[in-house]
């Protein structure tokens, strides 16, 4: 159960014992206002009743009454800028979060429509780029079995060898990224609570500010909302341990498209092949002996899509829940 009294003394400050309202609801409906006390008066005569006849009607429209008309002129029976609301020893405003507490209205609290943790948004990688290609090594030998290495950069070099079959492994992928978006924390919906005590009485119970917009409500004891006042709990949040991010794993990269030219004479001149850096062998026919190499291309690097790994952290925590009775 919650303990309503302690609640809004601790939240909207008012000088509550814990749950120490238990009348709010019995009285709407049962006052009969001195209007009906004028009407009794006059005689017997109904129709001769004159002014206490009038009195007596706006007795019964008062009433019977389930809730203040916000945003008029107030309250004829509170005086103008104040509406009569059932008894109760603090009252609420709600407005939306951040506005401002209207005149009569104090001690601003912002609490949540619900103790729900809203958690993280979704995390998401867009596309791979920015990697690069590391040379693969290069060899000759007479019959590509065992063939040696002489280099893994793109320069021209002299293979000091007679040998005519050449294998070019294909370059290494590095780096790459993926930019990460989304991932932060969702908002917590709050509302703006101010807090108004009586500024005097009412036929209904007690007179208090009327606001132009906003949820009008009574602050609940341990007893039930009146006839006409919704009851509706705000809970105010304590602690907020979330650590949403978005982080991507990097990309799986492959390099393609590398070319190796081989050449007849020892400064990469003379007759030329090209050999497709895969890692095969080769033996290009149209060369005799090769003397010298260099590669024409890196190739082309490419990534997979990366794979998201979101950062989530801790919850949102909640106090006690502020019960209201709230006029629709």
């Amino acid at each position: 159960m919650i303990c309503r009294g302690v609640a809004v003394a601790t939240i909207l400050g008012a000088a509550l014992s814990a749950c120490a309202l238990d009348t709010a609801g019995t009285i709407i409906g049962e006052s009969t206002g001195s209007g009906a006390a004028s009407a009794s008066s006059a005689g017997g005569n109904g129709a001769a009743a004159g002014s206490g006849a009038a009195s007596g009607a706006g007795a019964a429209t008062s009433s019977s009454s389930t809730g203040p008309a916000v945003g008029g002129g107030g309250d004829a029976t509170c005086g103008g800028g104040s509406v009569c609301m059932p008894p109760a020893e603090s009252y609420a405003l709600v407005l939306l979060e951040g506005a401002a507490c209207p005149s009569g209205w104090q001690e601003p609290a912002n609490l949540a429509v619900s103790s729900a943790d809203p958690g993280c948004g979704a995390c998401s990688c867009g596309a791979p780029a920015g990697g690069s290609c590391t040379p693969g090594m290069v060899g000759f030998s007479s019959d590509c079995n065992s063939y040696f290495e002489v280099g893994d950069q793109a320069n021209c070099y002299n293979t000091s060898s007679n040998y005519n079959n050449v294998r070019a492994d294909a370059p290494t992928a590095h780096g790459g990224s993926c930019p990460p978006s989304g991932g932060g924390k969702l908002p917590v919906e709050q509302r703006t609570v101010c807090r108004s005590a009586s500024n005097g009485t009412c036929d209904q119970g007690s007179c208090v500010a009327a606001p132009a917009d906003g949820e009008l409500c009574l602050v609940a004891g341990d007893g039930p909302c009146p006839d006409g006042y919704p009851m509706r709990t705000l809970f105010p949040v304590t602690g907020d341990d979330r650590d949403c991010s978005c982080l991507c794993q990097p990309p799986g990269g492959q390099c393609q498209g590398a070319e190796v030219g081989v050449y007849s004479a020892n400064d990469c001149s003379g007759t030329e092949a090209v050999i497709e850096a895969d890692g095969s062998c080769d033996n290009p026919g149209n060369i005799g002996s090769l003397e010298s190499w260099q590669f024409l291309t890196m190739g082309t690097w490419s990534g997979a899509g990366c794979q998201e790994d979101p950062q989530l952290g801790g919850p949102v925590t909640f106090g006690v829940g502020v019960v209201l009775c709230c006029a629709p």
